[in-house]
Formats: C-alpha cells, sequence, structure tokens
C-alpha cells in the first residue's frame, strides 16, 4: 500500500513530465555584464578592439561609434571621448534563460 501511494505521489507531482525548453517567456530579461575591466577602473566595457559587447552569453549584432574631437572651453581647449553601441540579439539573463534583446549604451 505505501508503494502504490508513493507512486501516486511521484506521478502527480510531475516528475515525469515531459521537460519544458528554457526559452523565456513574456519579459525582457535582464543581462548579465560582462566582467568588470581593471583598466577602466572597473567599468562593464572594453575598448574597441576588445569584446565589444557589454552582455555576457550574447549573440547577435553590435555596433560601435568612437568619437574623438576638441573643443574651446574658458581655460582654453579641452578634448573629449564619447564611446557609443548598440546590441541586438539573444542572450543568456540572470534567470538562465534565454532572451532577446535590444540594448544602447550612451
Amino acid at each position: 500500500m505505501a508503494g502504490g501511494a508513493t507512486a501516486a505521489a511521484v506521478i502527480a507531482s510531475g516528475a515525469f513530465a515531459p521537460l519544458k525548453a528554457a526559452a523565456a517567456g513574456p519579459g525582457p530579461g535582464t543581462p548579465n555584464p560582462i566582467p568588470a575591466n581593471p583598466d577602466l577602473f572597473g567599468f562593464h566595457i572594453q575598448l574597441p578592439g576588445g569584446e565589444p559587447s557589454s552582455i555576457t552569453d550574447f549573440n547577435g549584432a553590435v555596433g560601435i561609434a568612437v568619437i574623438s574631437g576638441t573643443g574651446t572651453g574658458t581655460g582654453g581647449a579641452l578634448s573629449f571621448e564619447i564611446d557609443n553601441r548598440f546590441m541586438q540579439g539573444i542572450f543568456r539573463g540572470t534567470d538562465g534563460r534565454i532572451h532577446h534583446g535590444t540594448f544602447a549604451f550612451v
């Protein structure tokens, strides 16, 4: 009798139900950042020529624009550099599931 009750409990628990894929449900998901870069004071970005994405476990398109220039301020000439990026594709989120997303780093 105890064996039958145990078997019924295991079957009712769903232990033998078909496994579901780890695809994402509705929602954007939260990406994992790439490890901090000690050369950039711990920021989670890499310099151009390195890893272009700022997301771990990412597969997709990445665009980068690095713009440098000079300007004039009250104290004389000033220099600047900006790093803009976009990423669109699939990634494994912090929940372990696969998500699709578009991100911009401005």
